[in-house]
C-alpha cells in the first residue's frame, strides 16, 4: 500500500462508521481526465451514503486539480448505477464483453 500511495496520479478514498471502513474507491488522474475505479461498499452498509460521500470527495479533488472530465466504467446490471446517475454520471458509450 505504501508504494501505491506515493503516486501523485492516484488517490484512495474510504468511508465508514465508528472507525470502520465500509466503502472504498480510487481515482486516477491523467492530463485532463480523472477516472473512478474500484468502488466497493460492504453489503451490510449499502444505502447509507458512503459511496456518495466518496464520489463527492473525489469530485472535489478532481476539480481542485483542474480535471475537465471524470469517467467511470460500470456494468449495466450494477445496481450502484443509480448512485452514479445522482452524482452526475451519464452513459456515453456501451461495450460488450466477449464470452
Amino acid at each position: 500500500m505504501a508504494s501505491l500511495t506515493r503516486s501523485r496520479d492516484v488517490i484512495f478514498a474510504a468511508a465508514g462508521e465508528e472507525g470502520a471502513t465500509e466503502a472504498v474507491g480510487v481515482m486516477t488522474f491523467g492530463s485532463v481526465w480523472a477516472g473512478v475505479h474500484g468502488m466497493r461498499t460492504s453489503p451490510r452498509h449499502r444505502g447509507k451514503g458512503h459511496a456518495s460521500a466518496i464520489l463527492a470527495a473525489m469530485g472535489r479533488v478532481a476539480r481542485e486539480r483542474g480535471m475537465e472530465r471524470v469517467l467511470l466504467q460500470v456494468e449495466e446490471a450494477n445496481p450502484a448505477r443509480r448512485i452514479y446517475r445522482r452524482a452526475g454520471f451519464r452513459p456515453i458509450w456501451r461495450y460488450h464483453y466477449w464470452r
